[in-house]
């Protein structure tokens, strides 16, 4: 990457940080923001193969001005049988509190299967929290 595309790479990063919505927020009143703008999305009973339940919370938080990662993310297996029972994704939140502190809020959410037996995740539903 030359030296120009690396100041514009930097200059967008550092705007998109600037404008995060939650800065200048105690940690409190973010974690309080975050649930109560992904809550919503965690009604009801969902039938994709997409997770669009799941990615209508990534969506909610980008269009919020949140700046979010996903850390990680894996299928939960049946014991006895191997079958996927549920999916988890492992996200982070950062902002800058109200002392210009980088702070992170630590969330995860939950698909867990509402299907049948052989195939419990052919419906789903959705938990998911920061603290």
């Amino acid at each position: 990457m030359n030296r120009t595309a690396k100041i514009a790479l930097d200059t967008l990063r550092l705007a998109e940080k600037t404008l995060n919505a939650l800065n200048g927020m105690r940690k409190a009143q973010a974690r309080k923001f975050v649930n109560d703008l992904i809550h919503p999305f965690t009604k009801g009973i969902f039938r994709d193969e997409s997770w669009r339940g799941v990615r209508d919370i990534w969506d909610e938080l980008d269009r919020a001005g949140i700046d979010w990662h996903i850390e990680d993310n894996f299928y939960n297996h049946d014991d006895r049988t191997g079958v996927p029972i549920s999916k988890t994704w492992k996200f982070e939140v950062e902002f800058k509190n109200e002392k210009g502190r980088p702070t992170t809020l630590y969330g995860i959410c939950v698909a867990a299967g509402a299907g049948s037996v052989e195939q419990p995740l052919e419906k789903y539903d959705v938990t998911a929290y920061v603290s």
